[in-house]
């Protein structure tokens, strides 16, 4: 793990000492917790993990309904036809 701080404040006095010796103290704790965490097996396409994933499914049901297998650029195209064509 790689932190990087800089600060420029409170350069005498107590704070100093207090956060270079709470620092270490902090990461370690926070190492365990980063080295114990699992994520969980990913979801199927369209299955819901998290609340927060409803609306990115809803969104992805839409755009595969609506354009099916095309790509972003002739999606594009489709919508906004290119300025050639509508020059003439």
């Amino acid at each position: 793990m790689i932190v990087v701080s800089c600060r420029n404040f409170s350069r005498y006095g107590v704070v100093p000492w207090l956060y270079n010796l709470l620092t270490p103290m902090i990461l370690k704790e926070d190492r365990v917790n980063i080295e114990t965490a699992r994520p969980a097996a990913l979801p199927m396409p369209g299955g819901v993990s998290t609340r927060s994933d409803v609306s990115t499914i809803a969104f992805r049901r839409y755009y595969r309904q609506t354009f099916g297998d095309k790509e972003p650029a002739d999606i594009a195209t489709e919508i906004a036809p290119p300025l050639a064509v509508l020059a003439e």
